[in-house]
This record gives structure tokens, sequence and C-alpha cells, in this order.
């Protein structure tokens, strides 16, 4: 389930963005646990890299000031840690790790975080659940419907009259995903939402 839009990635404080959703191109990163569209589970070391330059989006980030910043180093300490982690975040979020498009190198300067937006979520994905409760008294309702050979069936009206309960029983088990519009004020916004939640392929 998804509730909220699309924001500028300039944000006041990591702590914001833990509670988000961050897209990165077409993939998702869910910033308060590490997990990504697609599966994948970031180290805590490479999420705590995400989260600190997904708050400076755009801005070259020196290597001193992640050793610093993210790893709690000395400030005169050296070391090849952000070289490290940052390869696996590439492998992890990337189309090509080999020419990156969002995680960005800066010879002699350090590294940015380009084309990227925060989502604000309570979920990364949220499979519809079944319901074994009897369903009665809406046959007519049920009949006028497309039904399961339907790609799309938009269900609308106000909360409480059983939206969600007339969608599990007209959706197959198991291909069904609940997003939450409530929040999109443009087409984009709901594409982006729409498009994150459901699984790859859909």
């Amino acid at each position: 389930m998804w509730r909220g839009v699309l924001r500028p990635m300039r944000r006041s404080g990591i702590l914001a963005a833990m509670a988000q959703l961050l897209r990165i191109g077409t993939r998702f990163v869910e910033l308060g646990t590490g997990r990504t569209s697609d599966g994948t589970l970031l180290r805590p070391l490479e999420l705590a890299l995400l989260r600190y330059l997904a708050d400076r989006q755009g801005e070259v980030v020196p290597l001193d000031r992640l050793l610093v910043d993210v790893w709690g180093y000395h400030v005169n300490v050296r070391s090849r840690a952000p070289y490290s982690a940052m390869m696996r975040l590439r492998k992890a979020i990337e189309p090509d790790p080999g020419a990156p498009r969002h995680l960005l190198s800066h010879r002699g300067s350090g590294y940015s975080l380009v084309d990227a937006a925060f989502v604000t979520h309570t979920a990364l994905r949220q499979q519809l659940p079944a319901d074994d409760a009897p369903f009665v008294g809406r046959a007519a309702l049920i009949a006028g419907l497309p039904g399961a050979t339907a790609r799309l069936v938009t269900l609308v009206g106000p909360p409480g009259v059983g939206k969600t309960r007339l969608a599990r029983e007209l959706a197959p088990p198991g291909e069904a995903w609940l997003c939450d519009l409530h929040a999109a004020t443009t087409l984009e916004d709901a594409e982006a939402a729409v498009a994150g939640t459901l699984p790859a392929g859909s």
C-alpha cells in the first residue's frame, strides 16, 4: 500500500527519509529496512550510505566526509570502505553497475546521487489478503463487473463501503496488490505508485 506523493529529494534530516521509499530510476528502496522492489536486502552500511546521499541529492559528498558521518571514523582516518560499499550498492540498484546513472563517482571529489525521489508509504508492497468469510448480498454487483479477466478494475467509493472486500472476491488469489492513491495529485504520482506496487512484468 502506498500513501503519499513524489517529493523533492532535499529533506530536513535522514530520519525523515527512513520512513519513506526512495525511487531510483525504475527501482524502489525502503529506507527503513533496506528492502528493494526486486527483493534485495541492502547491508546496513550500504543502506546508511544511500540514506546519507539521498538526503543530499545532487551534492558531491567527499570521501572523508562519508568516513566521518557514515562510518563514524576519526577525521584523520583514511579507508577504502566507501569504495567497496558503493560497488555493492550499485549492484543492488543500478541497471548497469558498470555504467551507473544514479550513483555517480567524481574523481578526486566523492560521490553523488542523482535522478531519485522520495515516496512516502506504509509498506513497500502489500498483497491483497485473502478473506475466508462468506461473501453475500452483492451478486448483482459482482455480475456487473469485468471480473478476473480484466487487467485493470477501478473501485471507487467512500471509506467503509466494502471496496477491499469486493476486490478480494474479484481478484485471482495471489494476483492482486493494494495501491493507495488517495494522496496522488498528478498522473505522474499515480503512475509511479502503481508501477512501484506491481511486481516486475505485470
